[in-house]
């Protein structure tokens, strides 16, 4: 009974761990996005007069943030949604200890 509950246990926790990847790696792959949009932004080599050019580097770089708030998002929304998953495991993996010990003390009432 006790490698049923392991064996379950074990199924319930398979994808967890990618999730925790993804909610760890999501934020710096938005920033490794957001540093190479930079590089592009500053390698255009604007030219014209200094409103122009000051207007095509804050467009430029509003841009260069989605990266990062995309990243930062897809992490949040992983966290939460292992987070939930972890205490669903956990309280099953409790309710199937409780009704192992339910069936050996009723086996043991019938001997």
């Amino acid at each position: 009974m006790e490698r049923a509950a392991v064996a379950a246990s074990i199924e319930l926790r398979r994808g967890l761990r990618s999730l925790s990847v993804i909610a760890k790696s999501a934020p710096l792959l938005g920033m490794l996005g957001t540093c190479v949009l930079m590089g592009e932004v500053f390698a255009r080599g604007i030219v014209g007069e200094k409103s122009a050019i000051t207007r095509a580097i804050i467009i430029g770089l509003r841009n260069c943030i989605l990266p990062t708030g995309l990243g930062l998002l897809v992490a949040t929304v992983a966290f939460w949604v292992q987070r939930y998953l972890s205490a669903r495991a956990e309280m099953f993996e409790v309710e199937m200890r409780v009704a192992g010990l339910e069936l050996a003390s009723w086996l043991e009432r019938i001997d």
